[in-house]
């Protein structure tokens, strides 16, 4: 049997289309911090 030109059955679609995905942004770890960065509108200032 050949797989090629075969459709491939992901089985991560619902969830990631779903909203129940889990992503890297999704990790929350004691004590850990943040950064914000901050861009001047004016040149050389």
């Amino acid at each position: 049997m050949s797989y090629t030109g075969q459709p491939v059955r992901r089985f991560e679609d619902f969830r990631l289309v779903s909203g129940q995905g889990f992503y890297v942004d999704d990790i929350k770890i004691q004590g850990m911090l943040h950064a914000v960065f901050l861009r001047s509108t004016h040149a050389h200032a």
